[in-house]
């Protein structure tokens, strides 16, 4: 019989990777060629060139076989490979895909074209299209990126569950997901999900492993050599087997017998371990928590938690989740592979695209083409069917449930096409027998000659992860399509204009950039697509103030579709779209964390007691980004992508009390340069002046009354230049600048012409000549790097509302 339906789902982990198959009898995981449910997501490639996948990459001496490629999907990074070759993520995800195609085929005897693939809740656009391209190297068609939260609610709850909320827990080997999913009549929908993509049991084995190596420096009398891509292999696989065994034994040894130190191992008690990771799964508790306030809802409210992924199993890990919700863990389905379980599920639900259902029949066939709903949370369904054909075949269809206790009885054709109602066996896949008849009553068999319908919950539709919209020309994020639509989504705004002319014909371009993520600020979200409007392509002038419109669709599968129209021009663009996660910079991150730190002592002294621990939280984060920085530093791979993603978030909360606190710190500091200016006006007995910062305070009263952040600004800069005006004539202010100098030799380009005009600035200090020490220290400044602020990156959009 021709499938109708997908039936295979693939969980693409970040550790190990599974496929499965739905069929009449149920979900079957579809073992390796080590009688294996799961296989390790490792690929590595001899120096012959001879690639090898899974537990045969691990066991592979000699060779550092490249693991945890999930996390950079859609970075431009590239990974080493034996024979010295660089593979993308994508192409070595393709190598995962293609072994699990081929266990499929072993087990089966066929080929899958068309699958379920599972993806983070909140992987970006960019990675989801790298898990697009890696289906399509390994010759698969995704036909729908599925979110492994709702994978798993699937498995877990596709068997008569009580309706309600449930939590979905999903902590996996690179990922950390959260989702309230919703039961209710049969179907379910998701109600709030969240998460992120760098934490998960590869980072607590990162944690150990940098233990370990603190361990054997003073053992070993100095820091061994473990970055080499193999030593640094054996240490972390060595890192994670211990950190496994914990959840079953107190202690155990990591062992450390592959990298031939002076020392095999070194002992790991599970309280160790626990010290180690408790910040990582105090945040996974923080993502959940947000998720429970987002949905409106209390612990209590939720009947059980779904537990998703190895590290789940963490005994820990269960602990804080009982300690801190209170809300029962479900143990009803394998962590492990209850992803690739609901995926197949999900695809068992989903009809596979028109012409592979509709391959062509044998000549003393009927070929029809059925429409109907693969699962159905009702005891009876629609189904149409079409004889497509012979071609304008006349006659009567039938339906007939197996076992023969219920059937359609013969439906006449009307135009070839035939529609009615089926009655399912309750919480069971139900098979129809398809009977095929002419006017003259002679039988004609059918292909597909039998049909299944399974009666049970219905998957969750997919739903949006993030805002998706446009830059404005005033730094502002304008989302077109909402988080948390279900798929597909579409949207569209006719209300915005050229936020400036462009000649037809000249070399301007008006720039549109298309991003995703939760701020309202423009800045704090990623890019996914940017279109410029040349004006060498423009019929006619785009005069500023002219409208633009913008049009966006995600279909199912989380592709996504944008366009631009400038109906004055009747012109219509469809925007490229970005392929690649920009590639973080270093500087940029470490000035990212500055400004929030920054932001932070802003605020402090004004935020309200209701914020401050939202105001803690912030800087308990920086503070774990702070670290984060010094492994981009050593170019980990991935490193500063995760410092990306985490700092992105803090980001936007800290902007969001900027602006609830921001008049107020203002206003603090414009009185605190008034209060300083006056201390130096006084030692100078300048009356004016002094009246001068009276009218300042006054206008401070003013500006705040109004609510006017940029008045408080000019107040500061006009108390500050008073407040120099006077310093300068001080000993402290010359004293103060030569120390300074002092301080940032370091940093100048220069070091001999800097220590010269740093000698004679000290010279003139002793002689108390302060005019030299002033223009020796500008000489000497010359020789300093500048500290200049980038501008946005979308700060030329040229759309505004």
């Amino acid at each position: 019989m021709q499938r109708q339906t997908v039936d295979y789902g693939i969980d693409l982990g970040t550790t190990n990777s599974a496929i499965a198959r739905a069929a009449s009898g149920g979900v079957e995981l579809v073992r390796n060629r080590a009688l294996g449910q799961t296989t390790p997501s490792a690929v590595a490639r001899t120096k012959a060139g001879q690639i090898l996948v899974g537990q045969d990459a691990l066991n592979k001496p000699g060779l550092s076989p490249a693991t945890k490629f999930k996390r950079l999907m859609g970075t431009a990074s590239k990974t080493a490979m034996g024979d010295g070759v660089l593979w993308s993520p994508e192409e070595l995800s393709a190598e995962i895909l293609k072994d699990l195609r081929g266990s499929v085929q072993r087990r089966f005897n066929v080929q899958p074209s068309h699958v379920v693939i599972t993806v983070p809740a909140m992987f970006q656009q960019p990675q989801c299209e790298a898990t697009h391209r890696a289906a399509e190297l390994a010759g698969l068609t995704a036909i729908s990126l599925l979110q492994e939260p709702i994978a798993a609610a699937t498995a877990y709850l596709n068997d008569d569950p009580e309706e309600g909320y449930y939590l979905v827990y999903d902590l996996g080997g690179g990922t950390f997901d959260v989702s309230i999913v919703r039961v209710l009549a049969n179907e379910m929908s998701v109600v709030a999900h969240g998460g992120d993509n760098f934490l998960g049991g590869a980072d607590f084995d990162r944690l150990v492993a940098e233990w370990t190596v603190k361990q054997l420096k003073p053992k070993l009398g100095t820091a061994p050599e473990l970055d080499q891509p193999v030593a640094h292999f054996h240490l972390m696989s060595a890192c994670e087997r211990a950190r496994i065994d914990l959840s079953d034994v107190s202690e155990t040894l990591i062992d450390l017998s592959d990298l031939e130190l002076p020392v095999d191992s070194i002992a790991l008690s599970r309280a160790i371990l626990e010290d180690l990771i408790s910040p990582l799964v105090a945040r996974t508790l923080r993502l959940t928590q947000e998720r429970l306030d987002q949905a409106g809802l209390r612990p209590g409210d939720v009947r059980s938690i779904l537990p998703v992924g190895g590290p789940t199993m963490t005994p820990y890990v269960r602990h804080i989740l009982k300690e801190s919700l209170g809300i029962p863990i479900s143990f009803d389905s394998d962590p492990m592979t209850t992803v690739a379980t609901g995926a197949a599920i999900a695809a068992s639900s989903i009809l596979l695209p028109h012409r592979s259902r509709t391959a062509e029949a044998p000549r003393e066939h009927a070929a029809i083409e059925l429409f109907y709903e693969p699962v159905s949370p009702e005891i009876t369904c629609t189904i149409a069917g079409r004889v497509a054909s012979p071609a304008g075949f006349s006659g009567e269809a039938r339906l007939v449930r197996s076992g023969g206790d219920w059937d359609s009885g013969w439906l006449a054709l009307r135009g070839g096409a035939f529609q009615c109602e089926l009655l399912l066996k309750e919480r069971a896949s139900t098979d129809f027998e398809i009977h095929l008849r002419d006017l003259k009553g002679d039988v004609l068999p059918a292909d597909p000659a039998s049909v299944t319908v399974r009666h049970g919950v219905a998957v969750a539709v997919p739903v949006t992860p993030y805002d998706y919209g446009v830059a404005l020309s005033d730094g502002a994020f304008l989302p077109i399509i909402k988080r948390g639509l279900p798929l597909p989504a579409v949207g569209s705004e006719i209300s915005l204009r050229a936020a400036r002319s462009i000649p037809a014909g000249s070399t301007d371009a008006l720039p549109i950039y298309f991003l995703e993520g939760v701020s309202r600020i423009a800045e704090d979200n990623a890019k996914v697509g940017e279109i410029r409007i040349q004006g060498s392509d423009l019929p006619r002038s785009l005069r500023e103030g002219q409208t633009i419109e913008i049009r966006i669709r995600m279909d199912e599968s989380r592709k996504l579709d944008a366009r631009v129209s400038i109906p004055a021009l009747d012109m219509d663009f469809k925007v490229p779209l970005t392929s690649m996660i920009d590639a973080p910079n270093a500087e940029d991150i470490q000035r990212s964390f500055e400004e929030s730190t920054a932001a932070i002592s802003e605020i402090q002294s004004v935020v309200e007691p209701a914020d401050e621990e939202r105001l803690r939280r912030s800087q308990r984060e920086i503070e774990i980004v702070e670290a984060e920085l010094q492994r981009v530093d050593r170019s980990e791979p991935g490193s500063a992508e995760r410092v990306v993603q985490k700092l992105m978030p803090i980001k936007s909360d800290i902007r969001e009390l900027q602006q609830k606190y921001g008049l107020d710190a203002a206003y603090n500091q414009a009185l605190e340069m008034i209060h300083k200016a006056e201390q130096i006006v006084a030692q100078f007995e300048d009356r004016l002046a002094a009246s001068s910062l009276g009218d300042l305070r006054e206008d401070a009263e003013r500006c705040r009354r109004l609510g006017d952040r940029d008045g408080l600004k000019a107040v500061h800069e006009r108390a500050d230049n008073l407040f120099w005006r006077y310093y300068r004539q001080t000993p402290e202010c010359w004293i103060g600048l030569v120390a300074w100098l002092k301080e940032q030799r370091q940093f100048a380009s220069e070091a001999i012409p800097y220590d010269e005009y740093l000698k004679r600035a000290d010279d003139c200090l002793r002689r108390e000549d302060f005019e030299g020490v002033r223009l020796n220290g500008v000489q000497a400044m010359s020789y300093l790097p500048d500290a200049k602020v980038a501008d946005g990156r979308f700060a030329n959009s040229g759309v505004t509302k």
